[in-house]
Order: C-alpha cells, then sequence, then structure tokens
C-alpha cells in the first residue's frame, strides 16, 4: 500500500468516526439545574430533626458522592451508622419539599448548549438517580424536549451507562458534576466531563483532583457552555486529543 492509499484509508476510517452517532448523557442535578442550594438546605433540616451536628457547605461539597447510594456520604458527615437510613429517607423527603417551594432553576447557558448540540445531531440523554417526574418538573418541559430519553437506573448509574455503551456505536460522555459521576464514567468505560463550578456538588477542587488522576478519558470544563467547544474540538480531531 502506498502513502496515497494509506492517507485515503485513514480519511475512510475518520468518515466512518464521523458518521456515528454519539450520545451526551447529562446528569441533573448540579449539572442542568442549580440545586445545591435545596440539597444543602435539605442535609441541613436532616440533621437538625435527628440532633445531628452541622456541617459547612464547603465541608458538604469536599465529601460529596452518591458512593453506595449516599450511605458513604452520610458516614463521612458523622451520621452514625444506625440512623444512615432514616437521615437518608429524610433529606429525599426535604428536598422534594424544596424544589415545590423553590422551583430550582436552569444553569446559565444550559439551554443554549443543549439546543446547539441538538442542532448538530448529538443524541442527548439524561441519568438522574431522582424520580422521573422530578426530573421532569425540574429541567422544564421546554428543556426536556431536547432530550432522546431519561435513562432507567433502578437507583445504580453504572449498569445504564454499561447497558448504554453496549447499544452506541459512536462514543459515549457522561457529564456531571460530582466525583462520583466520574467514577462511575471510567467504570462503565465511557468519557467523563466534569462541571467544575459554584452549582457543582463536588467543590471545584475535588473534581480537578479527579480529573488530573484519570487523565485518558475525562476531562474538566468551568460552564455549561464550554462543553460545545469541547465537543467541537472532539469532533475535529477524530475523536484523538
Amino acid at each position: 500500500m502506498n502513502m496515497h492509499e494509506i492517507n485515503q484509508e485513514k480519511r475512510r476510517e475518520s468518515d466512518k468516526i464521523k458518521d456515528k452517532k454519539h450520545v451526551l448523557v447529562f446528569d441533573v442535578d448540579g449539572t442542568l439545574v442549580d440545586t445545591l442550594p435545596h440539597i444543602y438546605r435539605s442535609y441541613t433540616k436532616a440533621a437538625q430533626k435527628l440532633k445531628l451536628n452541622p456541617i459547612s457547605l464547603e465541608y458538604f461539597r469536599d465529601t460529596y458522592t452518591q458512593a453506595d447510594k449516599f450511605r458513604k456520604h452520610s458516614s463521612m458527615i458523622g451520621v452514625p451508622e444506625h440512623l444512615i437510613t432514616e437521615f437518608n429517607y429524610s433529606v429525599y423527603e426535604y428536598f422534594k419539599q424544596e424544589i415545590k417551594i423553590n422551583r430550582p432553576k436552569l444553569i446559565t447557558g444550559v439551554h443554549e448548549t443543549l439546543t446547539f448540540l441538538k442542532s448538530k445531531g448529538v443524541d442527548l440523554r439524561i441519568l438522574s438517580l431522582d424520580s422521573h417526574e422530578n426530573t421532569c418538573y425540574k429541567v422544564g418541559e421546554d428543556t426536556i424536549k431536547l432530550f432522546t430519553e431519561i435513562l432507567p437506573h433502578e437507583n445504580e448509574k453504572l449498569p445504564a451507562l454499561i447497558r448504554l455503551k453496549n447499544q452506541i456505536a459512536g462514543s459515549v460522555f457522561y457529564i456531571g458534576d460530582c466525583i462520583s459521576d466520574g467514577e462511575v464514567a471510567v467504570a462503565a468505560g465511557v468519557n467523563f466531563i466534569g462541571l467544575a463550578s459554584k452549582h457543582s456538588f463536588s467543590s471545584e477542587r475535588k473534581m480537578r483532583e479527579f480529573i488530573l488522576s484519570n487523565l485518558t478519558n475525562s476531562f474538566e470544563v468551568s460552564t455549561p457552555l464550554r462543553i460545545i467547544a469541547f465537543y467541537q474540538v472532539w469532533r475535529g480531531s477524530d475523536g484523538i486529543f
């Protein structure tokens, strides 16, 4: 095979990559909608109810994780083992009340980002551990229409991402705001885009530490609009940085 034929083969392979449907999967809380104030107030109320020591917002964000169905985080912030189930139930009940009283707002740039990606033929999906009803309510009717589906999860993100990866010919990206989102993406073998902003449940410092330790397939953005620039660069490089 001469150089001309080699270049032609490379172009054909490049075209194959660009013809594949790529999927961007979004977390919701702290990624699409600003619910950090709601969840922190819910934690505070649950701690008061059970007469536990309060925690600062900074410590909440530095320790936040969804691992082990939130039990790990509850333990890290000082909830006794025998109270964790009751504490987590109380947090979720307070959270449902919070979002009904103060409906969360989309994070700045989210709708514009999703609209642009949709116009480019990107398949957009949602993966959140909240209920389908709460997810639609938080994201809003106009924005939820931009998504192909809300992925079924049975309270576990990892199996949902693995199933999706096995169904998709193109690349899969999971966009989230906490390091446990990144851990799930890495375990599933999909790319991770970590949103490190004041709205993120994990602190900016913790997110950057995670990204730096997983540079092969993890990337950091500071705002939703940065996802557009990232995706354009990724597409232009044929998926190789």
